[in-house]
């Protein structure tokens, strides 16, 4: 079990043993201290399993060299007929089991007795390593999945970085384009910066008494549902009467752009037509292009997701506790306009780029799943390795 040592002995220039003294430095297996110990009091060998015992109980990581411990964790070593990443696995997989057996009215926590008689199953170490190598595969798919997700993530900041200050030419033309510098920065010459109100208008939504809402008929859009990325339908409500010529006002269609506008303001998102229909709620704001106004909703869309536009919104937003903005205040922010055929082209160009990360972000949801799955039915042994032809000689 961990002891916390003086903190006159911590430091952060790497001066003694690493120092955990919870789960604050964990990360998906390792953890990743970020303080040091000259004087430990307790160490966790390298290899041993790291569990948080006091809260949250439960979570666990392994410890990739030799570790200071606080009183937040305590150190599990694994014997010779146990490998650890099995061990691992199964506390993963028991970690509402093991958080049951916590006390504590404040603050939850388990003692060493509580972990020393903690029942664990023991097949024999071949089966072991099978079970830890089925697990580990799915995880370095997950792994290699997040990468390429951070990588295309980085790729899209940079590519709006250069789509919005030369426009849709490739990278190594990008000295040829001539620039003016106005008050959102360089763009290309002959663009246009105006407000946003000479060409949209924030439409605000319906103030529903939520007193009316059912357990069926048209969603309503919430600040909860508009994530960047696209509607995320969870806490979902539903209106369920008939609607009138003021409640048809607020319909939804595909295409629609939505801005949040209280809590995190400025987050914005398209509507597809999968999420259809759907209404409007307040302080959720709808993009509305004027008419004739020459500006293509997808180019829109992709303006208006710039971080420059949405720290924007944030500057213009008032309340200390939670932050609101208005429709006009969002109005009333400059936004570039170059022509016609280049906001296609620049859409298009992101387009392409958000297609790709919305497949590995699905292939990533389908690794995590298939990870769960396979958790439990191996530490269940619902499935037997042998029954997926895996075999590891000892």
């Amino acid at each position: 079990m961990g002891q916390s040592p003086p903190s006159s002995t911590y430091n952060y220039e790497g001066k003694g043993l690493p120092f955990l003294q919870g789960k604050a430095e964990f990360g998906e297996v390792f953890p990743a201290p970020i303080k040091f110990c000259t004087t430990p009091l307790k160490r966790a060998p390298m290899g041993s399993l790291l569990i948080s015992v006091r809260a949250p109980v439960g979570d666990v990581n392994l410890a990739l060299d030799e570790y200071c411990i606080g009183r937040g964790l305590a150190a599990v070593c694994p014997k010779d007929d146990v490998e650890a990443w099995f061990l691992l696995s199964w506390f993963r997989f028991a970690k509402a089991e093991l958080e049951a057996e916590s006390s504590g009215t404040t603050f939850k926590s388990i003692n060493k007795d509580v972990l020393e008689r903690f029942e664990v199953p023991r097949p024999s170490l071949p089966e072991q390593r099978a079970i830890v190598h089925v697990l580990r595969t799915v995880l370095r798919a997950k792994e290699a999945t997040e990468k390429v997700i951070v990588a295309t993530r980085q790729l899209k900041a940079s590519l709006m970085k250069h789509l919005f200050t030369y426009g849709p030419v490739p990278f190594d033309q990008a000295d040829k384009v001539a620039l003016k510098e106005t008050e959102i920065g360089s763009v290309p010459a002959h663009w246009q910066v105006e407000p946003l109100e000479r060409r949209v208008t924030v439409q605000g939504g319906f103030a529903f008494k939520s007193s009316l809402y059912g357990p069926e008929g048209i969603p309503v859009v919430r600040i909860s549902n508009v994530k960047e990325g696209g509607l995320v339908w969870r806490d979902v409500v539903y209106w369920p009467l008939q609607l009138d010529e003021q409640i048809s006002r607020y319909l939804l269609s595909d295409g629609d752009v939505l801005i949040s506008m209280t809590g995190d303001v400025g987050v914005v998102c398209g509507v597809s037509g999968k999420d259809t229909p759907c209404l409007l709620n307040q302080r959720v704001g709808r993009l509305v292009i004027d008419d004739s106004a020459h500006i293509l909703p997808d180019y829109l869309h992709c303006v208006a997701s710039r971080p420059q536009f949405k720290n924007a919104v944030s500057g213009a937003a008032f309340g200390a506790i939670q932050q609101n903005v208005s429709g006009s205040k969002i109005e009333s922010l400059p936004i570039p306009l170059p022509p016609v055929e280049e906001q296609r082209q620049i859409a298009a160009q992101l387009a392409a780029v958000d297609a790709k990360l919305a497949t590995e972000e699905r292939r990533r949801r389908a690794l995590d799943a298939l990870f769960k799955s396979l958790l439990h039915h191996l530490m269940t042994g619902k499935v037997r390795v042998k029954d997926i032809g895996v075999h590891h000689e000892a």
